[in-house]
This record gives structure tokens, C-alpha cells and sequence, in this order.
């Protein structure tokens, strides 16, 4: 008899908590992000992908299959050329070594669709997300350098997946990809475009 109370207790704490699991309507998320420049990006700034990067987004849950939140991170590219001739202009020349640093840190308004809701345990998901990018952008050519800072417009679509760990499954491990685009009308370049993979962790409250 002590041993079935035992089991009963177990149980039903189990169903508890899952229910408890079902009320945790914020969820924070923190993400690594490696990020691959594209378009003009890649061809006119830096071709190497860029390994420092992280993205975070705290999202509100107005039903199991719909999330809405604000997102924002950083991500900082850097490439040095090897020393070329460049022309300064008027018959002057310079033999140096060039390099391009540019950083973006997006604040978006974000949204997130889980087509199965809460049904299964792992739960993918597609997101959208629209706000402002700032911008800071440094070239040198030798010891001379140049900086600009700017704000722009970022737009972000992705897909991933979250998979709860945990009893309570209210924490767990979230991965997937995203596609942002970011017009840069500036120094003859048209955008700062990116892929991304992302993984990291998210936790679940009230």
C-alpha cells in the first residue's frame, strides 16, 4: 500500500508540474550565432564568416502556437587584405595593408508559430522578426582609418526547434537557422544580408 501511494504521489506531482509547464507563458532565450555574410556584404566588406556573434529574445505567449516578443544581439565581422597598391587619387598611390571591421546589433519586434503547439516534445518553430539595426563600420588602409555609424532597417526570418530537458520542462536547448536582411545604401555597398545558425538555451517562466 505504501509503495502504490508512493507511485500515486510521483505521478500525479508529475502531471503538476507539466501543468504548471503549460502557465510558464515568458520564455528567455540566449543564443550563439555564427553568422555567414552574403550579396554585396560578402563581396564589397568581408568575405569571412563570422564566429562572435550571440542573440537573445524575450517572447511572451499569447497561446500554445503563437509567441510575440522582442529580439536583439551582435555580431562582429572582421577581414584584413593582404598589402596591395591603392589609388588615393590625384597620381597618388600607397602600398598598404587594408582591413574592414563592421558590427550590427539588431532590436526587432519578434514573432514565433509552433504548428504543434504543445502536442509533441520537441516543438519547431517558424519566426519572423522586423526592427532597427545599428550599424558601425571602421575601415583602415595602413594607420589611416575611417568609422560611420548608422541605423537601419533589419527584417529576420528563421526556423528551429526547442527541445525541453528537464521534469518541469520549462528550460532546454533551442538550434536552428535565419536569413536577415538589412539594406546598407552606403560607400557604394546596397546591404549588410546574412545566414545564420544559432544554439543555445532557453528557460520558461511566469
Amino acid at each position: 500500500m505504501k509503495l502504490r501511494y508512493i507511485i500515486m504521489s510521483m505521478v500525479l506531482a508529475f502531471l503538476g508540474f507539466n501543468a504548471n509547464a503549460q502557465d510558464n507563458r515568458l520564455s528567455l532565450n540566449l543564443n550563439y550565432n555564427y553568422s555567414f555574410p552574403l550579396n554585396s556584404f560578402r563581396s564589397d566588406i568581408v568575405s569571412k564568416s563570422s564566429p562572435r556573434g550571440f542573440t537573445g529574445n524575450l517572447m511572451y505567449a499569447i497561446s500554445p502556437k503563437f509567441s510575440i516578443g522582442f529580439a536583439t544581439g551582435y555580431q562582429d565581422f572582421y577581414q584584413k587584405y593582404d598589402r596591395q597598391i591603392y589609388n588615393l587619387g590625384k597620381g597618388q598611390q600607397v602600398s598598404a595593408v587594408l582591413s574592414n571591421s563592421l558590427e550590427q546589433v539588431p532590436f526587432m519586434a519578434r514573432a514565433e508559430y509552433y504548428p504543434f503547439g504543445n502536442a509533441t516534445a520537441f516543438r519547431p518553430y517558424v519566426t519572423l522578426g522586423a526592427g532597427g539595426n545599428f550599424i558601425n563600420y571602421e575601415q583602415y588602409l595602413g594607420e589611416f582609418g575611417s568609422s560611420n555609424s548608422s541605423v537601419g532597417f533589419r527584417g529576420m526570418a528563421g526556423v528551429g526547434v526547442k527541445v525541453p530537458l528537464g521534469i518541469m520542462q520549462n528550460w532546454g536547448i533551442d538550434v536552428g537557422g535565419s536569413y536577415d536582411f538589412a539594406p546598407y545604401h552606403k560607400f557604394g555597398m546596397e546591404n549588410l544580408n546574412t545566414a545564420n545558425v544559432h544554439a543555445g538555451l532557453y528557460l520558461s517562466f511566469q
